[in-house]
């Protein structure tokens, strides 16, 4: 994932993270609407997400595609004002709507969060939530741009209390976010 989005980066492009935990037709709808011109996935995923309108690109096993391409360093001309991600809403209204952030939005953030928290660098960020929900770029990027760790958990390892704790215990982690569901009202 971090690899296909540097190179989507680094091409000047933007993203648009899909949890292929999603319905097809969420999928269907989120591919649709944000005019995806390039699916880049993994082999063992193509079967979790609507394929058949955008062309694909398999990173684990399109090897022989992907070699044939320029191994020149791409010139993008991107600015700050430019799109960096595009992520979508949950869709309380019932149609999830498309928020896009821009490179200095994104740049604001992390220099606010690195700052704020006092991270040194080459700190030890937890991802616990999907790169699908904006939860996960206020941990990835701040890694990334700080020459961070980022330790990369399962949706079935992040929501395992015990698992963590225990990880925990055995690795430093200087930053973690979490969002706690409270599942009874009182």
């Amino acid at each position: 994932m971090i690899i296909g989005l540097l190179g989507i980066l680094k091409a000047g492009g933007a993203y648009i993270p899909l949890e292929p935990a999603l319905p097809e037709e969420r999928l269907e709808f989120l591919i649709q609407n944000s005019q995806v011109t390039m699916l880049l996935t993994q082999q063992h995923l193509l079967t979790s997400i609507p394929t058949e309108r955008v062309p694909v690109i398999c990173l684990d096993s399109d090897w022989e595609a992907i070699s044939a391409q320029s191994k020149e360093n791409p010139a993008s001309g991107v600015l700050v004002g430019n799109t960096v991600y595009v992520i979508y809403t949950s869709g309380s209204t019932g149609v999830p709507k498309g928020v896009v952030v821009e490179h200095q939005q994104l740049l604001a953030y992390v220099q606010a969060i690195v700052d704020r928290l006092d991270l040194r660098h080459h700190a030890n960020f937890a991802l616990v939530s999907t790169f699908a929900a904006d939860l996960g770029h206020t941990v990835t990027f701040p890694a990334l741009c700080t020459g961070g760790c980022l330790h990369v958990f399962s949706h079935d390892r992040a929501s395992d209390p015990q698992y963590l704790w225990s990880y925990f215990t055995r690795h430093a982690i200087d930053c973690v976010k979490i969002v706690h569901r409270i599942s009874q009202c009182w």
